[in-house]
């Protein structure tokens, strides 16, 4: 532990610097006032542990070296030990609102000198250890932002969504069908409303958050149906499935937007951020010569997906059907 000592009586100094150093703090560095400290603190090239500063010094006393101290970021919370023959409350008051750490006064007791060093080395290394840990959390923080940043075109992979597969194998599974299964086989198109003021206001982490959230409520929507769902990239989703004339995708569209708004959804500054998906209508493979054929489609029913969008705020589920949707939600709620 690297100590500086500052008094103007050169006795004290010698006294405080040879108790120190026989019990085991042998790097002391001292000086006569609270200028001649400045100056060493400022030139020196490897930082102090701690300071032991009398408090009545001539001319710039130990309570104003102290404050000037706490000054310099590096050593806001290093341990500043008060040396003083003055016992006045105001004074030791002053030195605690100046930053001092602790206090002893003269004449001192060598034992208890040392003592308070060792209890003002403890509390500093704990206090490291904690800034330490809070920085390397920070640095981890920075790098899993690293980590999850992404274009918003791109089709990131939405680790952790049951059911959610790799955009890239959604078009593989396409190319893999029969010219059989066509005909019972749509793809199918879902973007969020405003993905891009949503991006611009959410951490890449919290965007992927949001689009995994969507995901789930897209899922659960589609229980019912056989479909194989992958996002796609600029906040839109696509799906194959079967037999899609057997479902009513109004219905399903509001039903992910209910699914949706009992989440509440935040952005960074937690504020409430209001998220929209627009479902697009299914496009029926049909008869098709190939899987590429039916890639094609389902990038351009992705790409397409600019009508029945709805404006904030607006749903766009028939009120006939509102009730019957609000139950099933409940239920699945349970």
């Amino acid at each position: 532990m690297r100590l500086l000592a500052v008094d103007d009586d050169a006795l004290i100094l010698e006294l405080l610097k040879t108790t120190l150093q026989a019990n085991g703090y042998g790097n002391i560095v001292t000086a006569g006032d609270a200028k001649e400290a400045a100056e060493i603190i400022t030139k020196s090239t490897e930082p102090f542990d701690g300071f032991l500063l009398d408090i009545m010094m001539p001319g710039v006393t130990g309570i104003e070296l102290a404050r000037w101290i706490r000054k310099i970021p590096q050593y806001q919370t290093a341990p500043i030990l008060m040396i003083t023959s003055m016992s006045e409350k105001t004074f030791i008051d002053a030195a605690f609102k100046a930053g001092a750490s602790d206090y002893v006064t003269k004449p001192f007791d060598p034992v208890e000198v040392v003592t308070r060093v060792r209890l003002a080395e403890r509390q500093y290394q704990s206090t490291r250890q904690v800034r330490e840990s809070s920085l390397q959390i920070k640095a981890l923080n920075a790098q899993l932002e690293e980590r999850y940043r992404a274009a918003l075109s791109e089709p990131v992979v939405l680790e952790d969504v049951d059911g959610l597969i790799d955009y890239m194998a959604l078009q593989n599974y396409l190319l893999q069908l029969s010219r059989g299964d066509f005909f019972a086989t749509s793809v199918l198109a879902m973007r969020i409303v405003d993905v891009g003021d949503i991006y611009t206001r959410c951490s890449p982490m919290l965007f992927r958050d949001i689009l995994a959230d969507v995901a789930e409520c897209a899922l659960s929507a589609l229980a019912q149906t056989e479909c194989i769902m992958a996002y796609a990239g600029n906040g839109a989703f696509a799906g194959v499935i079967a037999f899609a004339e057997q479902h009513d995708f109004d219905d399903i569209e509001m039903m992910i937007n209910v699914l949706i708004d009992q989440l509440d959804l935040i952005d960074d500054k937690q504020q409430p951020i209001e998220v929209r998906v627009a479902v697009g209508k299914p496009i029926s493979v049909g008869i098709t010569k190939s899987g590429r054929d039916a890639v094609a489609k389902m990038q351009r029913a992705v790409e397409d997906l600019t009508w029945n969008q709805p404006k904030p705020g607006v749903r766009h589920a028939r009120p006939s059907t509102a009730r019957s949707l609000f139950s099933r939600v409940f239920s699945m709620a349970f």
